[in-house]
């Protein structure tokens, strides 16, 4: 997905080898979508092409306050042929030790399940930024090293109101006990909530004037993954 590469450009600017596993189509919006990341020498040799489907396209409204409102359209994020979905199985197979793979849930769940189970079997760990909570087994969550869902998020995968800093550090508390070895709660405010071995502390956000918050989430989640290496 759209979030997937924000990651892998991060996690490329920071130094870090990085692969970029993905779907565009044959239009010419898979050229806007990639240009940016061959300009940079990101690796793009497992991103595949989806045959007659557009490339998965975002609109981001960012109005003064900073906020934002996202429109999309998957597109070819949601086109896995059963060799696509091999070459996702090879791609994480033949990294190297020690990699970690970083997953959004922006593309479908056979896929993922594929992914998961791939880098479970070459003791790689995983971080998942939870797009599209509601398809995520909470019975399932021990599979993974890292969760870093923002508050809404967090409301989805735990069915409950997360409304104050106090709820933010609960959820991050329960995900944690759910067996995520670190759960981080992203602050609407910035900042977050992290739990680790049954414990949470805040970690403050450096204050700065807002200005779009498009991709501070991607930014955040690339860090991590670059400071667990």
């Amino acid at each position: 997905g759209g979030k997937a590469a924000n990651v892998a450009y991060f996690t490329h600017r920071l130094g870090v080898p990085t692969r970029l596993i993905g779907r565009i189509g044959d239009d010419h919006f898979a050229e806007v979508a990639v240009g940016p990341l061959k300009a940079a020498e990101l690796d793009l040799g497992s991103v595949g092409v989806a045959r007659d489907v557009p490339t998965g396209v975002a609109i981001v409204a960012v109005p003064k306050d900073g906020t934002k409102a996202i429109l999309s359209a998957s597109n070819a994020n949601m086109c896995w042929s059963e060799a696509a979905i091999d070459n996702v199985v090879a791609a994480i197979r033949n990294s190297p030790d020690q990699s970690i793979l970083v997953a959004d849930f922006e593309i479908p769940l056979p896929v993922l399940n594929a992914a998961f189970a791939t880098a479970q079997q070459r003791g790689f760990r995983v971080l998942i930024d939870p797009t599209f909570a509601d398809q995520i087994d909470r019975s399932q969550l021990c599979r993974f090293c890292a969760i870093t869902p923002n508050q809404q998020e967090a409301s989805d995968l735990l069915g409950l109101p997360i409304a104050t800093s106090d709820d933010a550090a609960r959820a991050a508390l329960q995900l944690n006990a759910l067996g995520v070895e670190i759960a981080c709660v992203k602050l609407e405010d910035g900042g977050c909530f992290l739990a680790l071995d049954h414990d949470a502390m805040q970690i403050l956000a450096p204050p700065v004037d807002v200005i779009d918050k498009t991709g501070a989430g991607d930014a955040f989640i690339a860090a991590m993954a670059v400071a667990l290496l």
